[in-house]
C-alpha cells in the first residue's frame, strides 16, 4: 500500500518520475515474465529440507478443515468415501461400493455403524488416539529425511504429469552415514527413489519410493519390510492447502508373527472447506446428505 500511494503522489507532480519508472517496467517486465526457477539454485539436500518442512502442516492438519471424497482400492474392494475433517479427528462414509450406489442394506449398515460411534463416542477418540500416533511418527521421519538419505539432481528432469508448476527432480538413496534414532526410522535404510518438488511452493508433488532390501526391526524379532515393495505418492495444492491427491502401496512385511501384504490405492479430490466441527456434528452432516445415484469416481 505505501507504494501505490508513492505513485500516486509522484502523479501529482510536476516533473514526475512516473514516465521514468513506466519506461524501466516496460523493459524490466519480459526479464521477470521469463524469469524460471533454478534447479540449480539450491542444493538437492536443501531442496528437499526446504520440502520437509512443508510437508508437516499436511501429516498434523489444522484449520482450514476440508470435505472431500476418497475412492479406496484394497481389501475391502472399492469403496468412494465422504470425508470431512472435524476438531476431533477424521470421519468418513462409506457412499458407492464397487462402483454402483449403496443397496439399501450396504445404507443401514454404513449408518448403524456412524450411530455406533455417536452413542459411544470412546471408540471414536481411541481409534484417533491410534491415528494420532500415526501422524506423529510420520512427521518424526518428514524431519529425518534431509539427513536419512543421500540426494542428486536426476538426470531426467521430466516435471510430474499432476502439477504444471516448474519443478526440480531428485533421487535419493540410504545415507551409510545416518543413526536410525528409532525403530521405525530403521525403515529409511531400505528405501530409494525419486521426488518431485514444486520450485515455487516448495511442496513436493510426487515421491517414488522402491523398498531395495529387507529390512529388520528389532533384529527381526519385532518385523520386517521386504525387498520388491513400492509407494507412489502425489500432492496437490488443494485451495485452502496441500493435500495427497494420489497414494499407490504394495508392501510386504511382517509383524511379530503376522504378515501382511498391503496392496491400496487411494485418490482423492473434491476438496472444499468446512467449518470447524465436533466429530459428532460432522457425522450428522455425513449422514444429512443424500446418497449419489451414481458413482462420482473421477
Amino acid at each position: 500500500m505505501q507504494a501505490h500511494h508513492s505513485f500516486r503522489g509522484l502523479a501529482r507532480q510536476p516533473g514526475s518520475a512516473l514516465p521514468f519508472l513506466a519506461l524501466l517496467a516496460l523493459f524490466c517486465l519480459p526479464a521477470i515474465a521469463q524469469h524460471k526457477p533454478d534447479p540449480l539454485s539450491r542444493t538437492s539436500q536443501q531442496w528437499v529440507a526446504a520440502s520437509s518442512v512443508n510437508e508437516l502442516p499436511m501429516i498434523q492438519y489444522d484449520v482450514p478443515y476440508l470435505r472431500f471424497h476418497m475412492l479406496y482400492k484394497g481389501n475391502k474392494g472399492l469403496e468412494l468415501r465422504d470425508e470431512i475433517e472435524s476438531r476431533d479427528g477424521m470421519v468418513a462414509r462409506v457412499i458407492s461400493k464397487e462402483g454402483q450406489p449403496l443397496t439399501p442394506g450396504e445404507d443401514t449398515a454404513e449408518r448403524a455403524r456412524l450411530q455406533e460411534l455417536l452413542d459411544h463416542p470412546s471408540e471414536f477418540y481411541n481409534h484417533h488416539k491410534h491415528d494420532q500416533a500415526d501422524k506423529n511418527r510420520a512427521a518424526m521421519l518428514v524431519k529425518l529425511l534431509p539427513d536419512a538419505m543421500l540426494y542428486t539432481l536426476a538426470a531426467d528432469q521430466t516435471p510430474a504429469s499432476n502439477s504444471s508448476a516448474p519443478q526440480v527432480v531428485i533421487d535419493y538413496k540410504p545415507n551409510p552415514a545416518f543413526k536410525p534414532p528409532n525403530l521405525e526410522a530403521e525403515s529409511l535404510q531400505g528405501l530409494s527413489g525419486r521426488i518431485w518438488i514444486d520450485m515455487d511452493s516448495l511442496h513436493m508433488v510426487r515421491m517414488h519410493a522402491d523398498v531395495i532390501k529387507d529390512i529388520s526391526f528389532g533384529w527381526g524379532l519385532l518385523g520386517r519390510l521386504y525387498q520388491g515393495g513400492k509407494l507412489d505418492l502425489d500432492q496437490t495444492n488443494a485451495g485452502p492447502r496441500w493435500m495427497f491427491q494420489r497414494l499407490n502401496e504394495q508392501v510386504d512385511a511382517r509383524v511379530i508373527v503376522i504378515k501382511i501384504n498391503t496392496d491400496v490405492q487411494l485418490q482423492e479430490g473434491d476438496y472444499s472447506p468446512v467449518a470447524a466441527m465436533s466429530f459428532q456434528d460432522a457425522i450428522h452432516t455425513l449422514l444429512s446428505t443424500p446418497l449419489p445415484t451414481h458413482c462420482p469416481c473421477n
